[in-house]
């Protein structure tokens, strides 16, 4: 899937912008406060249904103007079957239509036309918090195994009137949702080891490098969880909660026997973390008839230009649609680029396209 038009009509200070797009790797460049990462923002939105930058959807409406945020997508699929995405926003209530009919659940979008964020907060959210990492592997597996969402949706559920009678010390009620808690809990520990067994595989490729993915599951992988839980009752019912399983599962990139996160300097943290999710999205590509569309946002301020061009060429060799803000002052943009748009005062001019 890539995505061959734009257009943004009242979001943050973009009035109206109308931007035709390459397959490839499309630069955004301009000074800060130019509306660039408000480009990202709203392809990500109507592909989403949520923001990577405020938690309210209604901070998308311009300060000075009391009016309706609208974003209108035109995607393609390998095919060449053509998606009209058209999202609106009205009193904090988003309305998302595919070609003229309105979308019963995101879910369904999300599969159609899948999206990847890589900014300046990201580095802090992945490595600052576990949910963040579990959150980026669950991204991969919801579009690579179709029921991987289905079942995880299951084990939530499980796991929630598990703890429900934990709390009530219902012995036989905690009895009777842990037998279809483990068995969904090992359906998804089998789809996440092998998920991060070919994302690994991937890493090392495009960093070639020796990096390892780690993957922890959740409990102890010296004992089925069955065993575990038995052990852990009585603490359990105490705390009011499972303190073991697939919800408790984790990532950690290894680099010379350490641990990225604990152990290396923020530049190489956030270098590898992006070839990390390169890594996935490449998988994806491969591994699926969808290819993700990859949005990476402020890409110059958080490398080097050594750095950058070393990444560039990497994501060059990809079959990948690619759209990356930042000044550039120190890059030469005509040796990666298939489009080079100039983003001054939130409008948008394009220096050239191709496909």
């Amino acid at each position: 899937m890539f995505l061959k038009s734009v257009h943004v009509k009242q979001v943050r200070n973009l009035d109206s912008v109308e931007i035709k797009l390459a397959k490839g790797i499309n630069f955004f460049q301009g000074l800060s406060g130019s509306g660039k990462t408000s480009i990202l923002e709203s392809i990500y939105v109507a592909l989403r249904g949520k923001s990577f930058r405020a938690r309210r959807l209604d901070k998308l409406i311009p300060l000075t103007k009391q009016v309706k945020p609208q974003i209108d997508l035109v995607a393609i699929s390998d095919s060449e079957a053509s998606y009209r995405i058209q999202f609106s926003l009205n009193d904090s209530a988003i309305l998302i239509r595919i070609n003229e009919r309105p979308l019963p659940r995101l879910s369904q979008l999300a599969r159609l036309v899948p999206v990847q964020f890589f900014g300046t907060s990201v580095a802090h959210s992945f490595f600052g918090m576990r949910q963040e990492r579990s959150a980026f592997l669950d991204w991969g597996l919801f579009h690579v195994k179709h029921d991987f969402h289905d079942v995880l949706i299951q084990y939530n559920r499980c796991l929630k009137q598990r703890n429900e009678a934990l709390k009530q010390n219902n012995h036989a009620v905690i009895k009777s949702f842990t037998g279809n808690l483990i068995q969904l809990a090992n359906k998804l520990d089998e789809y996440r080891a092998e998920h991060i067994k070919d994302i690994g595989l991937t890493l090392c490729k495009l960093a070639q490098l020796d990096l390892e993915l780690r993957y922890s599951r959740g409990w102890s992988v010296n004992r089925p969880l069955v065993e575990v839980l038995e052990s852990n009752l009585q603490t359990d019912i105490k705390r009011g909660f499972t303190s073991a399983g697939p919800h408790y599962c984790n990532i950690d990139l290894i680099k010379n026997n350490y641990s990225l996160i604990d152990y290396c300097s923020n530049g190489e943290r956030k270098y590898f973390l992006l070839l990390l999710y390169l890594a996935q999205i490449d998988l994806l590509a491969n591994q699926t008839d969808n290819k993700p569309i990859f949005l990476l946002d402020d890409f110059d301020s958080e490398f080097s230009t050594d750095i950058q061009e070393l990444f560039l060429s990497t994501l060059k060799q990809k079959n990948i649609q690619c759209l990356i803000t930042g000044n550039f002052s120190t890059l030469e943009l005509k040796r990666f680029s298939n489009s080079v748009f100039h983003v001054k005062h939130s409008k948008v001019s394009t220096d050239s396209i191709g496909e």
